[in-house]
């Protein structure tokens, strides 16, 4: 069967479709629940008052990073991050050979954004570049932008929505 250039067989090319709308419907979740968290809640009874030490907020997303995350050390990096992925994929992020854990890999050791625990990216990047592995990635036709230091949202097929402020 022919899709757009690409040609897909059979199965194969049901389930990498069936996968694929899954991730991108994760990512749309993530990112809802991120806008969430970003957007903030208009609950004054549980708002602190204000103070006169009140800092205001980077709106960069990569200096926008909490005091616990800054200046850590790598294995205390390692193990966030792992923990993490864990929440997500379970104990497969764990298990030398997955997908999750070549995932899990590549985050730790090669990616060259080497993002915070904390960063808000940093499950999005894991999430995109999960779906590198689980689908073969490396013999795709068009893979540009993978594993690069290229903002994920920029990784081929990949689109990202903004999030509230």
């Amino acid at each position: 069967k022919k899709f757009g250039s690409v040609s897909f067989r059979g199965n194969r090319a049901r389930l990498c479709a069936a996968i694929s709308v899954g991730l991108i419907l994760c990512l749309a979740i993530l990112a809802g629940v991120l806008a969430g968290t970003k957007s903030g809640d208009n609950n004054t009874e549980t708002s602190l008052p204000p103070t006169s030490t009140q800092t205001t907020v980077p709106t960069s997303p990569t200096t926008n990073i909490p005091p616990l995350c800054q200046d850590i050390s790598p294995i205390i990096r390692a193990e966030m991050i792992t923990n993490s992925t864990v929440s997500i994929s379970g104990e497969k992020a764990l298990q030398d050979g997955t997908a999750q854990h070549k995932a899990l890999s590549w985050i730790l050791n090669e990616d060259p954004q080497q993002l915070s625990p904390c960063d808000p990216r940093l499950l999005q990047r894991y999430i995109a570049s999960l779906l590198y592995f689980q689908l073969d990635g490396e013999n795709w036709l068009d893979n540009s932008g993978y594993r690069t230091s290229a903002n994920e949202c920029e990784w081929f097929g990949i689109t990202c929505g903004k999030l509230s402020q």
